[in-house]
């Protein structure tokens, strides 16, 4: 690519995710809470984990772009780390790594998940570019360097951490001495452990799993779902059929790629996060790490005109996306569809949780309401709100409305309803009650079809996980 090329596309990639910086700090609710936990760190002066492992470094990163500057900072810090996403691939591109350097830049940088968490306060592009110049290093034959990076990486995403299993059988792979491949272990535990301190002395080591409580068939189904939607279903599965194709005809003619470093490598970054997204499927974004590999592995395998229609795809999933399915929260169904793309969606979803937030912080309801929808980002980061400690639930100031997650214990709800509280849950969010709710909650809560009735004011965009809107 020449240096005009490689301008141009880095514009169009600013142009494209820039927009996004202003529409709250995600669709993620986790990128809420992370916001919540900076200010609170601002505020107290500690270490506080948003989530239960904690990612300390990207979230003290973080906390003074939110305290100052809102989603507006912190999502443009992720751009930032998005940049510098875009400026390894470069480095690796004027290096010669790549067959075909423009179709790798575009399916990479501009795929929806990749735009998404760039304008996010979410600490996966953040990883994504530090694993990234970590590959940079290895493939230059800065061992020490790419491990020590590794370790740094575990401080935005301890997951990040597993990447010094690849590297060391790329290390071996290139016939490194063993000494070099011990000190790079070293090196990565070392780095990873102060990277990550900050957690570990705070809450010590949580487990990510503890709070499972879903089937194994609703695990796979979900579990499968977002793992179909990490590039859009249509694409997940011609890009498996394509590279399944590919590989078996490079073992019938031609299997030196198959057996060397770059394919092991990349080859045991997929492995990995899948066996780690097997233990959590709940986000499609878990899988990040493994896209440029794969995409990477795509780049040595295919000729130049299938890897144009495969990026194109990949790129499609912006406007355009082919669903299954469907129904409303709690009674989902299988119902082929042709919907609004990834993008679309995700501004609409931003959209519609900004509008929700004034809604309800207008909203005058005729006797004290609990709503059991939007605990995380509702009230995060809001003035208007505090968390009543005796409730151990948010509470807008006048004491009208509270804001809660889910409440599926019987007891619990029927003490709060012969309160004289009127509860409430959205029929978009209602299924924790549906799967898991006591048999006779619907006597207590009311289900509510239209937020803007309920706040008697408008509500603009909509709920990505609401499938039941009118397909394209």
């Amino acid at each position: 690519m020449t240096t005009s090329v490689r301008i141009l596309l880095v514009v169009l990639w600013v142009v494209m995710t820039a927009p996004l910086v202003l529409l709250g700090y995600g669709s993620d609710n986790d990128a809420w809470r992370v916001a919540r936990a900076a200010e609170e760190m601002w505020d107290t002066g500690r270490y506080v984990n948003s989530r239960a492992t904690g990612f300390p470094l990207y979230e003290i990163i973080v906390t003074p772009a939110v305290h100052h500057g809102g989603w507006y900072l912190s999502n443009t810090l992720s751009l930032l780390f998005g940049l510098g996403l875009i400026a390894a691939l470069l480095r690796l591109a004027r290096t010669d790594d790549f067959k075909h350097p423009l179709l790798v830049f575009v399916s990479i940088a501009f795929l929806p998940i990749v735009v998404k968490n760039a304008s996010s306060t979410m600490d996966y592009i953040p990883a994504l570019a530090i694993l990234m110049w970590a590959y940079v290093a290895l493939r230059e034959d800065k061992w020490i360097v790419g491990a020590a990076l590794v370790g740094l990486a575990c401080g935005f995403r301890p997951t990040s951490s597993l990447y010094i299993i690849p590297a060391v059988i790329y290390a071996i792979g290139q016939n490194q001495k063993w000494v070099t491949i011990v000190s790079m272990v070293g090196i990565a535990v070392v780095f990873g452990a102060v990277s990550y301190s900050p957690a570990l002395f705070s809450a010590g080591v949580s487990n990510p799993l503890g709070d499972i409580r879903w089937s194994s068939e609703v695990l796979v189904l979900v579990g499968g779902y977002n793992w179909l939607q990490m590039l859009g279903i249509l694409q997940t599965i011609v890009v498996a059929v394509m590279l399944a194709w590919y590989l078996g005809k490079m073992m019938r003619r031609d299997a030196s790629y198959l057996r060397s470093p770059h394919f092991a490598f990349h080859a045991s970054v997929v492995v990995v996060w899948t066996m780690l997204y097997v233990l959590m499927p709940y986000e499609s974004a878990y899988l990040l790490p493994a896209v440029p590999s794969v995409i990477f592995i795509i780049d040595r395998l295919f000729e130049r005109k299938p890897f144009v229609v495969v990026t194109i795809l990949l790129v499609s999933f912006h406007i355009v996306q082919f669903d299954v399915l469907g129904g409303e929260s709690g009674k989902r169904e299988i119902e082929l569809s042709i919907r609004d793309g990834s993008t679309i969606d995700e501004v609409e979803d931003r959209r519609f949780r900004l509008s929700v937030r004034r809604a309800v912080g207008n909203w005058t309801p005729d006797r004290p309401t609990i709503l059991f929808f939007g605990d995380s980002w509702i009230p995060a980061v809001n003035d208007d709100w505090d968390l009543d400690p005796k409730r151990g639930m948010y509470r807008r100031n006048d004491g009208l409305v509270y804001i809660s997650k889910p409440i599926l214990d019987e007891t619990a709800v029927n003490a709060l309803y012969t309160e004289g509280f009127r509860l409430v849950v959205w029929r978009g969010a209602k299924r924790d009650y549906v799967d898991y709710g006591f048999d006779s909650w619907e006597s207590y809560i009311e289900v509510v079809d239209d937020l803007g009735s309920l706040f008697d004011a408008p509500v603009e965009g909509r709920w990505k996980s609401d499938k039941r809107r009118r397909p394209l």
